[in-house]
């Protein structure tokens, strides 16, 4: 999960944004690099912070998003592993 995380975060360094990659990649696209995986997934991006606790407190308040949905994955008791880049 992070070799998939570190690999967006190359991709992104350029400037881009989102969740798709430059080279069309979605998050499952990217999972599917580097394991096999079952179940539910969920992929959170913070831009602009730049200390580990400044983006996680931005992903838990998740202002302005309507539904929350990185608060949501924060949270989701369902997910049981995290990776990180």
């Amino acid at each position: 999960m992070c070799l998939a995380a570190a690999d967006h975060c190359a991709d992104q360094a350029g400037g881009l944004t989102g969740h798709g990659g430059g080279d069309q990649s979605s998050p499952v696209d990217r999972l599917s690099r580097y394991g096999i995986w079952a179940g539910l997934w969920g992929e959170n991006i913070a831009y602009g912070k730049t200390t580990a606790r400044a983006i996680v407190l931005t992903l838990i308040i998740d202002d302005g998003r309507l539904g929350r949905p990185h608060r949501k994955n924060i949270f989701n008791p369902n997910f049981n592993y995290a990776g990180a880049a």
